[in-house]
C-alpha cells in the first residue's frame, strides 16, 4: 500500500492566528506551535510564510485585519482580495437586498466587488481591471468562505405584493385575529384555512437522469398546452384536513371524474374551472357538513380577499351557521397563508412526479381532466400531512398566536422601504450633504481641531465630538481610543467621508457660502492625507449603498378604497356590503333603462329614414331629403 499524504481538512482560524502570533513574537518554535495548537507543521509554515510576506511591515494588521478569513476554512482564503470586515459588509448588503426581494445575480455581485475594491484602494488582479468585474475564482471562493449565502433560484414576487406586505397591514390583521380569539376562544381544531390552487394537465417537467454530453433532454407530456383544474384545500390548525373540493372546467357534471380521488372529495363544475360566488356557497356547505359547524360550536375561517369569497350571500350564510370569516391582508398570502407556506409547495412537487410517472406508464395516453382526481390523490395525502399543516399555521403566526413570525421580515426593509414616502416627499438625496444632514461647527485653535457635529435628521444617531490634535498622527493611541469611545472609525484602511472644504474655512466663511455651495454633496471617493473625522459609521454597509443604492419598493397610488384585513362576518362589514350591493343594483338598473331608452330612440329614427330605392340616383353620396319630402 502506497503511503498517502496526511491532509488537514479543517483548521480553526482562531488557533491559527494564535500560532502565527507566537511564531511572530518568537515565543515558540514551529514544532512547538504545531504540537501545542494541533496544526500540521506544513500548514502552519505555509500560513506564517504568507502572512509574513504580505504584512511584514504591520504585525498588528496580520493578527487583526489580515487577508486571512478568521471564521472559515483557510483553503478558500488564497483568492481573497477584500479584507474580512469588507467582505462582511458585502455579505450583509447581499442578504439585505435578498430580503427586500431585489437580490443580486452572481455577475452583478462580481461587478459590485470590483467597484468596492477600487473604492477601498485594494490591490486587484489584472483580470479584474480587464473585465471590469471580479473573477470567477474569487466568486467561487467567496461563496465557500461565507456559508450563510448561496446561489438560489428566487420566486417571482410582483411589485404589488412587495409593496403591500408592510407592518401596518400585518398589525391590522393580527389585531382582528386576536380580537376573535379572545372573544370566542377558538381551539386549534376550530381554526380553518381555505385556499385554491390550480393543477394543469401539462405540468412543468421534473429533473431526470440523462447523459452529461447531451445538450437537450426531452420528456413526453400530454400536449403543448393543457386545461386547469382547481383544487380547494381546507385545513385546520390541529393538522387535520377536510376532503378537497375539485372544480372542473365543464358545464355539465360528470360523476366518473372523481374515480380514484381522495375519499369524501366533491366535484363542482363551471365553464372556466375557477372559483365563483355560486361554487363558494357549495364549498361552505361542504365545510359545514364535515366540520360540524353550528351557532353553538362555531369555527374561524381564514381566507384571502378574492371577490368570490366576499359575496353578500356567502356572508349571510356564514352568519347564519356560525362561520366567522377573517380575510388576510391583500397581496400577502405568500407570507401569511398557511397553505401557501408549507402545503401547496410539496403538493405541486409530488404532482409533477406523479404526472410524469403516469405518462410513462400509460404510453400513448394523454392526461385529461377526468384523470386529475385519480393522479393527484396520492400526492394530496402525502403533502397534506399533519406536520406540514401545523408548520404552516406556526409559520404564519396563527397557532400559536405570534405576530413576531411576520414582523421579523420588516427589520431590514423598514429603514429603506417604510420611509419611502418621507424620502420622496422631501427629495432627500442618497448621499450625505452639508446642509440637510448635519451642521458642521468648526472651531479652529492653534494646536487642536475640534469637530462637533449636530444631526438635524431625527432618523440618524447623534455623532459625538472627537478631538484631534494636530500634533498627533492618525494612528496614535489617543485618537484610536477616542474613536472607539465615540463609535467613529478612524482606521486608515477604512473609507473616510471627508468634507469638501479644503483648506478648512472659518465659521464666518461657512455662513457666507451660497446655498448652492452649502448643498454641494460630499465627495465620498475623496481621500485626504490630513486628519479628518470618518463618517463610515453612518453608512450601514461601508459605502456599498453609495456604489449601488438599495432599491425602494414602488409607492401605491390608488383612488380606490384601500383594502385591509377585515372580519367579513362582522356587522359593520355586512352593512357596508349591503350598501355596495344596493348601489350596484341601482347602477345596473339605470344602465338597463338607459339602454332601453336608447333602443327606442334608434327604432324611431330608423322608421324616419327614407328608402334608398325611391331616391334619385346620383354620383357620390345620396342627398338627405327634408322631412316634408319623406314618403312613409
Amino acid at each position: 500500500m502506497e503511503n498517502q499524504r496526511k491532509k488537514q481538512s479543517f483548521v480553526d482560524e482562531n488557533q491559527m492566528m494564535a500560532a502565527i502570533k507566537e511564531l511572530s513574537e518568537r515565543t515558540m518554535t514551529l514544532h512547538e506551535a504545531s504540537m501545542y495548537y494541533g496544526i500540521l507543521k506544513p500548514t502552519l509554515y505555509y500560513r506564517f510564510k504568507q502572512a509574513k510576506k504580505e504584512m511584514e511591515n504591520n504585525r498588528e494588521l496580520i493578527l487583526h485585519m489580515g487577508l486571512k478569513n478568521c471564521d472559515h476554512n483557510n483553503k478558500f482564503a488564497t483568492k481573497q482580495v477584500l479584507t474580512v470586515s469588507q467582505e462582511r459588509m458585502l455579505v450583509e448588503y447581499l442578504l439585505t437586498c435578498a430580503r427586500m426581494n431585489y437580490g443580486l445575480t452572481l455577475s452583478t455581485t462580481r461587478e459590485l466587488a470590483y467597484q468596492f475594491a477600487i473604492r477601498e484602494g485594494r490591490i486587484i488582479p489584472d483580470s479584474w481591471s480587464r473585465d471590469q468585474k471580479a473573477g470567477r475564482e474569487w466568486a467561487r471562493c467567496f461563496l465557500k468562505r461565507h456559508k450563510e449565502i448561496a446561489l438560489r433560484k428566487p420566486e417571482n414576487t410582483s411589485l404589488l405584493r412587495n409593496a403591500s406586505f408592510n407592518r401596518e397591514s400585518v398589525c391590522v390583521y393580527f389585531k382582528n385575529l386576536k380580537d376573535l380569539m379572545d372573544k370566542h376562544g377558538f381551539r386549534p381544531e376550530r381554526i380553518y384555512n381555505l385556499d385554491e390552487t390550480g393543477l394543469n394537465t401539462v405540468m412543468r417537467p421534473p429533473k431526470v437522469i440523462a447523459g452529461k454530453n447531451i445538450k437537450q433532454v426531452g420528456l413526453c407530456v400530454s400536449g403543448e398546452r393543457g386545461e386547469t383544474v382547481t383544487i380547494v384545500g381546507i385545513v385546520n390548525a390541529a393538522g387535520d384536513f377536510i376532503p378537497p373540493v375539485i372544480i372542473f372546467p365543464r358545464k355539465r357534471s360528470h360523476p366518473d371524474y372523481l374515480d380514484g380521488s381522495v375519499e369524501g372529495a366533491i366535484s363542482l363544475f363551471n365553464q372556466k374551472g375557477y372559483m365563483d360566488t355560486h361554487l363558494f356557497l357549495k364549498t361552505l356547505e361542504h365545510i359545514k357538513d364535515n366540520a360540524c359547524v353550528s351557532m353553538e360550536n362555531p369555527i374561524l375561517l381564514i381566507l384571502d380577499n378574492h371577490s368570490s369569497h366576499l359575496s353578500l350571500e356567502a356572508i349571510r350564510y356564514c352568519r347564519e351557521h356560525g362561520i366567522y370569516m377573517l380575510t388576510l391582508p391583500p397581496h400577502t398570502s405568500h407570507k401569511t397563508q398557511p397553505l401557501d407556506l408549507t402545503v401547496f409547495g410539496p403538493f405541486k412537487s409530488h404532482c409533477v412526479a406523479a404526472f410524469a410517472e403516469w405518462t410513462r406508464e400509460k404510453e400513448g395516453n394523454r392526461i385529461s381532466v377526468k384523470n386529475i382526481a385519480r393522479i393527484s390523490a396520492r400526492p394530496f395525502l402525502k403533502s397534506f400531512s399533519q406536520s406540514n399543516i401545523k408548520s404552516g399555521f406556526r409559520a404564519g403566526g396563527i397557532c400559536p398566536l405570534d405576530s413576531q413570525k411576520l414582523f421579523k421580515f420588516f427589520e431590514d426593509k423598514e429603514p429603506y422601504a417604510a420611509s419611502t414616502n418621507a424620502r420622496v416627499a422631501s427629495n432627500e438625496p442618497d448621499f450625505v450633504s452639508t446642509d440637510d444632514v448635519f451642521e458642521a461647527q468648526i472651531a479652529l485653535n492653534e494646536n487642536e481641531w475640534n469637530f462637533t457635529f449636530s444631526c438635524d435628521d431625527a432618523n440618524r444617531q447623534d455623532i459625538p465630538t472627537v478631538a484631534v490634535s494636530s500634533n498627533d498622527s492618525i494612528d496614535s493611541p489617543s485618537i484610536l481610543q477616542s474613536a472607539s469611545n465615540s463609535s467613529i472609525s478612524l482606521f486608515p484602511q477604512a473609507e473616510e467621508i471627508c468634507h469638501n472644504m479644503n483648506p478648512l474655512k472659518s465659521r464666518e466663511e461657512l455662513r457666507s457660502m451660497s446655498p448652492g455651495e452649502a448643498n454641494t454633496p460630499l465627495d465620498l471617493s475623496m481621500r485626504s492625507s490630513s486628519p479628518c473625522t470618518s463618517f463610515t459609521s453612518q453608512l450601514r454597509f461601508g459605502g456599498l449603498e453609495i456604489i449601488k443604492p438599495l432599491p425602494n419598493p414602488p409607492l401605491r397610488h390608488s383612488s380606490k378604497r384601500t383594502m385591509v384585513s377585515t372580519i367579513v362576518t362582522g356587522s359593520p362589514e355586512l352593512k357596508r356590503r349591503e350598501e355596495m350591493e344596493k348601489k350596484k343594483r341601482t347602477k345596473e338598473d339605470n344602465k338597463q333603462m338607459k339602454n332601453l331608452t336608447k333602443g327606442i330612440k334608434q327604432t324611431i329614427n330608423k322608421n324616419q329614414i327614407p328608402n334608398t330605392e325611391m331616391l334619385p340616383k346620383k354620383r357620390g353620396r345620396p342627398r338627405k331629403l327634408p322631412l316634408s319630402e319623406i314618403q312613409i
